[in-house]
């Protein structure tokens, strides 16, 4: 999946991907580790650097789809605006930011929603149906929302409002 988004992202540098159990920046899921200086972008020093992306065992076990392409996408975006030598790169919402201009915005907007719907389990439905009881098979829905990233559910929103 890494390997599509730096495709997309039309990042050809060489690229490791590790899986770890703890390090990095506190609280984190993921994090890129990448030369410093990073060459420009386009370049054949940035082509032939080595980008590392970490990313935390736990955190891939409990992530939707939507939040680990999120990730991956942000810490991606590190590299080109690092590779760009960009004022802002070390501003973690503007990397957020940049991942949604670069065409990552609705796996943002999903991965602040969690959507839980819970149903009567099949064998009590037809139990209650067999009792005439129909009017008990009912479900429940429960909305969540959460933040994601370094940008507020409401900034994601707006932001997203003025990308379309």
């Amino acid at each position: 999946m890494l390997r599509a988004i730096c495709k997309d992202l039309g990042l050809d540098m060489r690229l490791r991907v590790g899986y770890v159990n703890s390090g990095g920046p506190e609280g984190a899921p993921a994090w890129i580790s990448c030369p410093v200086p990073m060459p420009l972008y386009g370049t054949r020093e940035f082509r032939s650097s080595l980008v590392t992306v970490y990313i935390r065992k736990d955190y891939l076990e409990q992530a939707s789809f939507a939040m680990l392409v999120s990730t991956m996408a942000h810490e991606m975006c590190h590299a080109v605006l690092n590779g760009m030598r960009h004022v802002l790169r070390l501003q973690e919402e503007v990397v957020d930011l940049t991942a949604m201009i670069l065409g990552y915005r609705e796996f943002y907007l999903t991965s602040i929603e969690k959507v839980t719907v819970e149903t009567m389990p099949p064998g009590l439905q037809a139990f209650m149906q067999r009792l005439n009881m129909a009017s008990f098979s009912s479900f429940e829905v429960e909305y969540e929302e959460r933040s994601f990233g370094y940008l507020t559910a409401r900034e994601l929103r707006y932001a997203a409002s003025l990308m379309t």
